[in-house]
């Protein structure tokens, strides 16, 4: 084996290019599907609360 840089490589799989900045990947569906699904959640009880109340 030789100790040789690879200049034809590239950083997919660090996320970093060349110019040393990390890319954005941006939001994971799940994260966004988990956070409208919470969001979904308290809105249902939050009604479920008011009707226990005026009741």
């Amino acid at each position: 084996m030789t100790n040789r840089d690879h200049a034809d490589e590239t950083h997919e799989s660090t996320g970093v290019d060349d110019s040393g900045e990390m890319e954005d990947p941006g939001w994971p569906w799940s994260f966004i599907l988990l956070v409208v699904a919470g969001g979904i959640y308290l809105i249902f009880r939050f009604i479920q609360l008011g009707i226990e109340l005026f009741n």
